[in-house]
């Protein structure tokens, strides 16, 4: 390690006292050259052995590269020379990257070897520049995302090979060896914005607020604390620890939870919070609970909402955060929407990027605050402080704790070189001369402060391209500075210290009184010695293009001699010289095409070689150093091929006797071009004898490959059973790289591709390790999922890790790949089985959401804060609700850790809420049952309860509730069934329906039937007498349609198995009437008539045997409908992963005979038509971890499957959920997620035949339904229920319609209100006016028989329907199907 870990290894053993001593100092000043002689800052491309050193690297996408220039421009100005580096430099870098992390680490460890690079920035967010996700087991597996991965440089952080990173089997060795930290920015943008907060910071901060600092700490354990209650874990105890530490200069204000306790504090309120946070600080400890998107203050929490309308000014503190998530990164984080506010929020950030450890995160926030701001002294920079609180962690790191947790969850987001203001900054007063002459040699500066001479400030001279210095004041203040321009013009001058702004000038170069030549525009060339790619490679010849100017003020001598002077033995001067015509005064002349340098061959070490340039014409000589960047070519054995038919047996294998015919594929797998390369076998074994020795090959850019024109020959007379020889590649420019070959097994192909994940843009594959004797890498096989054939992605073997990330790709695109595995002979093995990838839709901002536990819980979609948008409804642990952008409806656990909690009144949700407005207020209400405590209970939006609920059942539910008006009442009512051999029913105000089970002391029990009823209920108007009948399963193979006092004649109907699957009802056979779909365990599918009988050709058999008695439900949808055809199909997955489609006559509609995805599910399908196509998809969740979709065809859907994290054991919710025209897909995982995809494309509602669990959000299971609705039907006349709070109007039903359709709405009171209805063609024109009057406050509702106005019928087609009902206006899509 180099000396400055040892020094802060001392720290940490020996304690930071803040004296000048004990200081980490900036980075040591790098060797200057001898006087005379000008060095320029001139790094090559990517990292080399010689030339000029490279401090610091900034990593970031190429559109943002010109952006952080400046970022590299300041640092290099201020002593710490840095460059930018982009994503596509870095990948072309190393071709055998398996994914864009590992290419990133390659390039930071040779940053780190061949430049003494010490820190870098990760300049992107994370889909630009990826986090590595570690995996921990301390109290549960734990994926944690951490940049620690590029801070460690030692292995491969994959030890075992199984495509796992950071497990302790792979032996890490968790030594920091570089600094590392992360600005996480989009765009150019906000890369600009960041960038002058940070100068503005530097340069000039606002001054009161660095005299502050600011401790939050809120009471962490009891959460629900209260003062007076037993204290477990106190944020407070650690806020105090802190302060002892703080500099007297900034004494800190202190808001604590648990106040009285500790004098001189203030209580902790989000409101006190706030006011303090809009004040500015210096530094910002926030100590409690946390999440992704909120910090805890107490009993409130300040969430990202607070954060954009937070303004404190141009003051930017340094926030350092211990709670949990906070600093998530990989999501849209609290950490981040503080970084990226242009002015104040946050100038850095330490945080966690998952759930923290209280006893870890307050020794890393105490570490980083004694060393960032100490008590006395000047503090280090941000980077050292991280990289000291790691250490501090790595003697108990080591195995599965969570200090290990702990170091690599910890991040910076920040510059990691910043040195943060302790206290108000002093102001150096800098002595320097006005003017510099050219030729003079240098300058002397002093440097003071407060009168008082300043030691060690470091003093940078620049001129781009000519020379740059650093030196250090001495103990008078003053530094001579070796400055050697090569002509006149500007330079700046920085001077800085710490605890001091630094000072910025620009000082002129003037002309000398006589002739000065300067280089201009130099760069090397090798067009004219060379093969003119632009790019000097190892063992090519080259030359000079650019000018040679005199700018001086007097002529030159004639001739001019330019001489060339080799400065690293790298590289061979073969015509030094060469002479020009003398110069007048500002003249200029081309540098002459007969100076020949060579670059040695040196092959695999790309490298920055120098030389100087001197002009002399007799009288004077000037010179100038340029880097010459030298790339160089890395030549492999990609594949090969071997032939031993001819004699010989053709098993691929020589034997002796035979001969045989080796023929390889070579790859460059480095920077330069390989030139003239051909191969050559030597040293053969005994019992070997080379017929053919020599192959040549085309040349080789970097990143390809190709085959060799010929085959090497040779012959066995005896068998070897290792080594047959040496294959020796070689190229024009003498580089030679030599490889043992043996031919004894071919490596085996790998198995258990899968694939790990998909992006829009990307697809990463897995698959378990070869056997690793002999093994090289592998190689990796692409093609459209079309037929296509399969076609090598990889032109070097990847590295020996199981794992392969493909980037650049398509947006919903599938592909279809294989791998094969390759040792260092080249052998390549045989494909292994292929997969068929997609790239995904795009996740939705702001999700994936965190539940408490896996669920199969379906998500419900209502609106139901009345702004047009429906929310997300759905069970865990709890019962949670969001708005479309992933915020939460609101805090119903008053616990700022978690999101999306609604409330937590119901235990363990396994059932499906249902969204409806049952007291008929205009406002709908969430009804959701429970599995641990048996409740049924009914939610106002506001998480107040409806009066009367809830209910208790006798046994756990797990039937979804279902909502109708079952008794013609006007009123609606909530059905659900009970594992304990009930259904319930009961009305708005909690009562129940009627006394089913005839006991007085039960509630709610509508009917009693034969075994439990995991079924959830479908509702429907079965016999057309105008009253609806509940449908449902039980345990006892029977089905039951009932009226509320009873069944139906004809039902139950009775088979062998369980029914607990959900039934679907619709006109399913082509005649009046309605149809039950239904399944049952006994790997069948029925439809049933509405009096009770099995509809002819029915049942049908499906594979639908459950493990855990829970048989997956049909839906019904009109596949063909974009045809024309409104036929409903029958859809359903079986439990052995098939999908089956019916026809209403029992044959499986074309294509889904053999169907199947790629595991079991347990899921019911959701039909929409994503893309707007008029076509609908079929979207089924599977044990493997995906979503699948299919079209009407069969045929699988771009973009699909998407993986998620564990089992989709739900059915997908498919709506506009954002408003924004195009398909929302959402699905509840059994990884405790909630994710949202947008499906680019135009969506509509009519096209969405059932788009989620139990098809609406009453949970009806009635495919003529309407999808989301309030109030439907409106009370009878004369059942006076209150008007709604709003206007409101429902989607027509049926829709799709024929002949006619119904139109609800609901005018607000108190006073009467004008409503009109009117309905438009798709051209716009007025086609029918409905209404057009004043109404009474109420529910009311018109009938339209799809006729115009002047009597005639209309075509089939979309309508659209235009309501204004008072100051409101809405509008709907109608369907007219003839």
């Amino acid at each position: 390690m180099a000396a400055r870990w040892s020094l802060v290894a001392a720290i940490l053993c020996l304690g930071y006292s803040g004296t000048a001593d004990a200081r980490v100092d900036p980075a040591p000043v790098r060797s200057m050259p001898k006087a005379g002689q000008a060095t320029p800052f001139a790094p090559t491309l990517t990292p080399s052995l010689s030339g000029s050193a490279v401090e610091g690297v900034i990593l970031t996408a190429d559109s943002l590269a010109a952006a952080f220039q400046s970022l590299a421009d300041y640092h290099t100005r201020t002593g710490h020379p840095t460059v930018v580096r982009t994503l596509t430099t870095i990948r072309a870098d190393d071709p055998r990257s398996n994914d864009l992390a590992q290419a990133i680490r390659s390039f930071l460890t040779r940053a780190r070897t061949l430049w003494g690079t010490e820190w870098v920035v990760l300049a992107g967010d994370h889909e630009s520049i990826p986090l590595r996700m570690v995996r921990v087991n301390f109290s549960e597996t734990e994926e944690i995302a951490t940049d620690a991965y590029y801070a460690d440089l030692d292995g491969t952080w994959d030890a075992n090979g199984d495509g796992i990173f950071g497990e302790v089997a792979d032996s890490l060795d968790m030594e920091p060896d570089l600094l590392v930290g992360r600005i996480p920015v989009d765009n150019a943008t906000e890369a600009a914005q960041q960038l002058a907060k940070f100068l503005r910071y530097r340069r000039a901060p606002p001054v009161a607020p660095l005299s502050k600092h600011l401790l939050l700490a809120e009471v962490l354990f009891p959460r629900d604390w209260t003062p007076g209650q037993l204290v477990q874990v106190d944020g407070a105890i650690q806020a105090e620890s802190i302060r002892a530490h703080l500099p007297a200069c900034s004494p800190p204000d202190r808001y604590y939870e648990n106040q009285s306790r500790y004098p001189g504090s203030l209580p902790l309120t989000k409101p006190a919070a706030l006011a303090a946070l809009s004040r500015g600080y210096a530094v910002v400890q926030a100590i409690g609970h946390g999440s992704r998107s909120q910090i805890a203050m107490g009993t409130d929490r300040i969430t990202l909402a607070d954060l954009s309308t937070l303004s404190s000014g141009d003051s930017a503190a340094l926030w350092i955060a211990s709670n949990c998530a906070s600093a998530a990164v990989d999501f849209d984080c609290f950490a981040e929407a503080l970084l990226r506010k242009p002015f104040g929020g946050a100038i850095a950030y330490v945080g966690a990027t998952r759930d923290a450890w209280p006893g870890v995160s307050e020794d890393v926030a105490e570490t980083v605050t004694r060393l960032v701001v100490p008590t006395q002294g000047a503090g280090v920079p941000l980077g050292f402080a991280i990289d000291a609180a790691r250490r501090a962690l790595l003697p108990q790191a080591t195995g599965e704790t969570p200090q290990r947790w702990g170091y690599f969850e910890t991040i910076l987001l920040g510059d990691p070189m910043l040195r943060v203001w302790r206290c108000e900054p002093a102001t150096l007063t800098v002595t320097a001369p006005a003017s510099v002459a050219l030729g003079a040699g240098g300058f002397s500066v002093t440097v003071e402060s407060g009168g008082a001479p300043v030691e060690s400030a470091l003093v940078v001279a620049v001129k781009a391209g000519e020379d740059y210095r650093a030196v250090q004041t001495d103990a008078a203040g003053v530094a001579w500075v070796p400055f050697v321009p090569a002509s006149a013009g500007p330079f700046s001058l920085t001077v800085s210290a710490p605890d001091a702004i630094a000072f910025e000038d620009s000082i002129a170069v003037t002309p000398a009184a006589a002739s000065h030549f300067a280089f201009a525009s130099l760069e090397d060339d090798d067009a004219v010695h060379g093969d003119g790619d632009g790019t000097v490679d190892a063992g090519e010849a080259f030359g000079f293009a650019g000018n040679l100017t005199n700018s001086g003020v007097g002529a030159s001598g004639d001739p001019i001699t330019i001489e060339v002077e080799a400065l690293t033995g790298d590289l061979v001067v073969e015509q030094p010289t060469a002479d020009i015509a003398g110069l007048a005064p500002g003249a200029s002349i081309p540098i002459p095409a007969s100076l020949r340098i060579v670059a040695s061959a040196l092959p695999n070490t790309t490298r920055l070689g120098r030389v100087r340039l001197i002009a002399r014409d007799g009288s004077r000589a000037d010179t100038t150093v340029v880097g010459i960047g030298i790339a160089a070519a890395s030549l492999l054995p990609s594949a090969s091929t071997l032939a031993d038919d001819t004699p010989g047996d053709g098993d691929g294998m020589p034997e002796s006797g035979e001969t045989a015919s080796w023929s390889w594929r070579i790859a460059n797998a480095g920077s330069g071009a390989a030139r003239g390369v051909t191969l050559r076998a030597r040293t053969p074994a005994a019992g070997v004898t080379l017929l053919d020795s020599v192959a040549a090959v085309i040349d080789l850019d970097p990143g390809a490959s190709a085959p060799a024109t010929l085959p090497i020959r040779f012959a066995l007379s005896s068998s070897v059973p290792g080594r047959l020889f040496d294959l020796h590649i070689e190229d024009g420019r003498g580089h030679s790289w030599v490889f043992p070959v043996s031919r004894t097994l071919l490596p085996a192909p790998p198995t258990g591709l899968h694939v790990n994940g998909s992006t829009e843009n990307g697809i990463e594959l897995g698959w378990s390790a070869s056997p690793p004797a002999g093994l090289l890498g592998y190689h990796v096989y692409r093609a459209l999922d079309d037929g296509s054939p399969l076609g090598l992605v990889t032109s070097a073997p990847t590295r020996a890790i199981p794992l392969y990330q493909d980037t650049g790709l398509g947006l919903l695109t599938r592909y279809r790949y294989a791998v094969s595995a390759v040792d260092s002979s080249g052998n390549e093995g045989a494909l292994s089985s292929s997969v068929i990838a997609s790239t995904t839709p795009p996740g939705v901002a702001g999700w994936p959401a965190e539940m408490g536990q896996p669920t199969s819980s379906n998500i419900c979609l209502g609106d139901l804060d009345g702004d047009g948008k429906p929310e997300l409804v759905v069970g865990s642990d709890y019962l949670y609700a969001f708005h479309a952008d992933g915020t939460e409806l609101r805090d119903g656990d008053a616990n700022p850790v978690s999101t999306g909690i609604f409330s937590t009144l119901l235990h363990s949700i396994a059932s499906s809420p249902a969204i409806a407005d049952l007291d008929l207020d205009g406002t709908p209400e969430i009804i959701a049952a429970s599995w641990n405590d048996s409740l049924v209970a009914v939610f106002r939006p506001d998480g107040t309860l409806l009066p009367g609920w809830p209910k208790k059942g006798a046994a756990p539910f797990w039937s979804s509730p279902a909502i109708g008006d079952i008794d013609n009442d006007g009123q609606l009512e909530v059905v659900i069934g009970s594992n304990a051999s009930r259904l319930y029913a009961w009305h708005a105000d909690g009562t129940e329906v009627r006394d089913g089970d005839a006991n007085p002391a039960t509630d709610g029990v509508l009917f009693v039937p034969s075994g439990t009823v995991i079924s959830s209920p479908a509702i429907a108007d079965l016999d057309g007498d105008q009253t609806k009948e509940i449908v449902f399963g039980t345990s006892a193979g029977r089905v039951y349609a009932i009226h509320p006092d009873g069944p139906l004649p004809g039902w139950p109907f009775v088979a062998s198995g369980l029914f607990s699957s959900s039934p679907a009802i619709g006109n399913i056979v082509p005649a009046p009437g309605l149809e039950i779909a239904m399944a049952s365990s006994n790997d069948s599918l029925y439809v049933l008539t509405a009096a009770g009988a099995r509809a002819a050709q029915w049942p049908r058999p499906v594979e639908l045997t459950p493990g855990n008695g829970r048989t997956n439900s049909p839906v019904l949808a009109p596949l063909r409908l974009q045809l024309g055809d409104s036929t409903l199909q029958i859809i359903i997955a079986g439990a052995d992963g098939s999908l089956r489609v019916f026809e209403p006559d029992g044959t499986v509609t074309a294509g889904f005979a053999a169907l199947t995805v790629d595991a079991p599910t347990e899921a019911s399908p959701a039909v929409a038509d994503l893309n707007g196509d008029g076509a609908a998809e079929i979207l089924i969740g599977a044990e493997d971890r995906r979503v699948y979709a299919f079209g009407a065809d069969a045929a699988s859907v771009s973009g699909f499957p998407i993986e998620i994290g564990a089992e989709a054991r739900s059915t997908p919710a498919v709506w506009d959920l954002d408003g924004d025209g195009a398909a929302e897909i959402a699905l509840a995982g059994w990884d405790r997620k909630i994710h949202v995809w947008r499906y680019p494309g135009v969506f509509s509602p009519l096209s969405a035949p059932w788009p989620m669990w139990r098809h609406d959000n009453w949970h009806t299971g009635l495919a003529a339904f309407p999808i989301l609705t309030h109030a439907d039907p409106p009370p009878a006349p004369g059942a006076g229920p209150a008007p709604p709070a709003r206007p409101w109007l429902s989607q027509n039903r049926p829709n799709p319609f024929n002949p006619s359709t119904v139109i609800g709405f609901g005018v607000a009171g108190p006073e009467r209100a004008d409503v009109r209805l009117r309905v438009y063609d798709v051209s716009g024109r007025l086609v029918s006016t409905l209404v057009s009057r004043r109404f009474d406050p109420g529910y009311h509702e018109v009938r339209w028989d799809g006729r115009a106005d002047r009597g005639g019928a209309l075509a089939s087609g979309v309508y659209l329907l235009r309501a204004e009902i008072g100051p409101a206006t809405f509008s709907r899509k109608l369907a007219l199907i003839r």
